[in-house]
């Protein structure tokens, strides 16, 4: 890729733009900067330093294509933050194939990332009803936002459907000892509270049996069984039921090298 066909960050710790592809340019950027990959190959990641030496300027997220090995036009916030130094927080929406950024002040900016060069659409969401504010999660097509009530001692979830608009829960209390899971790793938890099926109100759930996220399993070729990596345990792929652990003194089935 020629230097004139790519948008390079000015960025001390990258390579020199006639190194032509911008290659090793991204690997020194993506060390030291958040970071989130689309459906399509695409990487965005995003500064928060501030101090006058800082590149790229807070206000803009870098876009680069895994695929051409080119960096794109950034993603430009409706705000350039710099001197406020306030803090936001990216997301990525893979059902909508969309970036969230999320501001303080519960204000948003949000691209359409099937847009070539998507452009800041600007809108809000409700202050949150108690002041902190533990985690955001994207989940399909809902964005849950939960917060902790310190003198209840409870947390609290609010769901925003595709329009960001706020959808009334039946019950929004999570018990404290209780975590919010999105649905599709709610099978690999303990416990906790999902979204239900109509997107109104909250599941509580508890795993009697249940196997660990699949990006620690080794599975056996056969499929009969898998090893969780982080702590020795050995499963029935069937059941999800515990069989064995690797420091057992009477042993155990042998796990394969196949990899989930």
């Amino acid at each position: 890729m020629a230097d004139t066909e790519d948008h390079y960050p000015l960025n001390p710790n990258c390579a020199l733009e006639s190194d032509g592809d911008g290659e090793t340019c991204y690997i020194e950027l993506i060390y030291w900067m958040d970071h989130t990959v689309d459906v399509n190959g695409i990487a965005y990641f995003w500064d928060r330093c501030y101090s006058d030496g800082c590149n790229p300027k807070v206000g803009s997220i870098l876009r680069w294509d895994s695929n051409r090995k080119v960096f794109l036009p950034p993603l430009l916030l409706t705000r350039t933050l710099g001197e406020e130094k306030e803090r936001f927080d990216v997301y990525y929406q893979k059902t909508l194939n969309r970036l969230l950024v999320i501001f303080r002040d519960s204000e948003i900016d949000y691209f359409d990332l099937t847009e070539e060069n998507p452009e800041a659409v600007q809108t809000e969401i409700p202050a949150p009803p108690y002041d902190w504010v533990l985690r955001y999660y994207t989940d399909e097509q809902i964005f849950v936002r939960v917060t902790r009530n310190v003198d209840g001692n409870f947390n609290y979830a609010e769901v925003f459907d595709a329009e960001l608009s706020s959808v009334t829960l039946e019950d929004p209390i999570i018990e404290t000892g209780y975590n919010y899971t999105i649905r599709a790793l709610a099978p690999y938890v303990e416990k906790g509270y999902t979204i239900n099926a109509e997107l109104n109100g909250l599941d509580k759930f508890e795993n009697e049996t249940f196997i660990p996220y699949p990006g620690q399993l080794i599975v056996a070729p056969d499929g009969s069984h898998a090893l969780d990596s982080a702590t020795a345990r050995i499963y029935s792929m069937e059941t999800r039921e515990e069989i064995a652990r690797l420091n057992d003194t009477g042993g155990g089935p042998s796990i394969g090298t196949a990899s989930v």
